[in-house]
């Protein structure tokens, strides 16, 4: 499958595309032409970690974080809990400071970052 394809079925732009290829995220296979151009050809697999990578940035993972995931499959789930409670308790430590009641509660916070249902998604998945 061509990467204009791949863009209409995962909503995201080429250039989103190409970088998640340059920063190694997904490998597709590509032939190269004489003047060095790359045509990708993506398969349902690739298609398959495209959404779940724009799922994970949905939720403020960096491209750091989501290749310390797809690097570690077997403890990607430990690993995106360890995320979600770092984040979890940046943002708790920040509502502290700023003397903010909006959050208070750290389940709550957590359950905002990223729930259960979403982790067991990504469990399935990336597996």
């Amino acid at each position: 499958m061509k990467i204009k394809e791949v863009c209409e079925k995962t909503k995201l732009t080429s250039r989103t595309v190409r970088l998640y290829i340059e920063e190694k995220l997904i490998s597709p296979k590509y032939n190269e032409n004489y003047l060095g151009r790359k045509a990708y050809s993506f398969s349902d697999e690739d298609v398959k970690k495209l959404l779940d990578i724009a799922t994970l940035r949905k939720f403020g993972f960096s491209i750091i974080e989501i290749r310390q995931i797809i690097e570690s499959k077997e403890n990607s789930i430990l690993i995106i809990k360890a995320i979600c409670d770092r984040k979890a308790k940046t943002i708790q430590n920040e509502t502290k400071r700023n003397n903010s009641h909006l959050v208070e509660n750290p389940i709550l916070i957590k359950n905002l970052l990223f729930s259960s249902s979403h982790i067991k998604l990504f469990s399935i998945k990336l597996k």
